[in-house]
């Protein structure tokens, strides 16, 4: 079981998240967004990744999506890079108690629900994109 992902469970689904494996996808006006929870394979700490992809029309989301891992994204970060003065990785290593760790990894999530809510639709996405990384070209149609 990823605690990670049992931790972030509600706030999740009442953000009309929809999980697969260690992701959560969401349908908001013409894209598709992603959080993924990636386990460090040397440690027990965790990674938080964000992408975007646009929605096509032709299929029914969630029914016929097939879900793609976070990496086939258009628009990928990692949550270092859009939630400022935090130390993103979860580590489950913490001297802490779980509740304090549980408090920890729901601020960031909630963070993170308001950057992805901030970039609802594919113009916003690719505006962000652009002012952030202006030399790297992607398209979302």
């Amino acid at each position: 079981m990823n605690p990670v992902k049992e931790t972030i469970k509600p706030i999740m689904k009442d953000n009309g998240f929809r999980c697969k494996r260690t992701s959560w996808y969401r349908r908001v006006n013409d894209v598709i967004q992603i959080l993924n929870i990636q386990k460090s394979v040397w440690s027990n700490l965790y990674y938080i990744n964000i992408g975007f992809d646009p929605y096509d029309e032709t299929c029914c989301f969630p029914k016929d999506y097939s879900f793609p891992p976070e990496y086939k994204f258009r628009i990928r970060f990692r949550a270092e890079e859009i939630v400022e003065n935090k130390d993103v990785l979860c580590s489950l290593d913490f001297e802490q108690p779980f509740s304090d760790r549980d408090v920890y990894i729901m601020d960031l999530i909630k963070d993170c629900l308001s950057f992805m809510d901030s970039l609802s639709t594919k113009e916003k996405v690719l505006s962000y994109h652009k002012k952030r990384y202006p030399n790297i070209i992607v398209r979302m149609s």
